[in-house]
């Protein structure tokens, strides 16, 4: 009897010393060597495990980055970017293996700078515009290869503040304008991502406003922005 029960602790203990590993749309658990029968088969073995770079499940992302934004337009004289930043997080959807669908919301920080001389560049003027907006990205993604993935889509973007600063050599004025700029702006974006196995990834992304940033839409004025992140992908289900 104490035999039994001693023979039968030894086996429990070993099942659980051998962890789990992933089987089906489960979870099971294996004892670790031996032979695999796919391998006698002369078949590939299965893989198991999570790989986070997988589009099998729903996924959340976070991410961070560096923003160069600067308004083009047939109405808008030449501008320098203005270097800002980004943050927020997305929710992932699988289409596919190869397809996926995104949303997120990101706090994007946009704008442009310009910069004149007068008298001989005795006087330097710069003016900086920075606006504050909630992007919501809604794009399709494209599984290419093994971590990576491009995306395309809309985006819709709602201005939070806008300010302007006024420098004059040393001497520099800052105000809000928002009245005669547009509050939600209609664009797009694309972009290229690569998640690593541990779900670190890297990112880079266009996106141009198709609406005038201007209240009115009497000028065509747009934004546009060259972002560049870096993120973290966890696969949910």
């Amino acid at each position: 009897m104490h035999k039994n029960s001693a023979l039968c602790f030894i086996i429990l203990a070993l099942l659980l010393l051998s962890g789990p590993v992933a089987k089906g749309n489960g979870y099971g658990f294996a004892l670790q060597g031996g032979a695999n029968p796919a391998n006698r088969a002369g078949e590939e073995p299965e893989k198991t495990g999570f790989n986070p770079r997988s589009y099998g499940g729903y996924g959340f992302s976070i991410q961070g980055g560096l923003n160069l934004a600067n308004w083009i337009g047939n109405d808008m004289e030449e501008t320098d970017f203005n270097t800002r930043f980004h943050i927020g997080a997305g929710f992932e959807i699988p289409y596919t293996k190869t397809f996926g669908f995104s949303i997120g919301a990101y706090y994007s920080e946009k704008g442009y700078i310009t910069e004149d001389e007068f008298e001989g560049g005795e006087v330097i003027v710069t003016l900086t515009n920075t606006s504050q907006y909630i992007d919501i990205p809604v794009t399709t993604r494209i599984i290419a290869a093994e971590g990576l993935s491009f995306f395309f889509g809309p985006q819709f973007s709602y201005l939070l503040e806008n300010t302007r600063t006024l420098q004059i050599n040393d001497q520099e004025r800052t105000e809000s304008r928002t009245d005669d700029l547009r509050d939600l702006e209609i664009g797009a974006t694309l972009g290229a991502r690569y998640t690593f196995p541990f779900g670190l990834f890297l990112g880079a992304s266009y996106e141009r406003g198709f609406t005038s940033v201007e209240a009115d839409g009497v000028f065509r004025i747009y934004n546009q922005a060259f972002k560049f992140n870096i993120g973290y992908y966890l696969r949910l289900y």
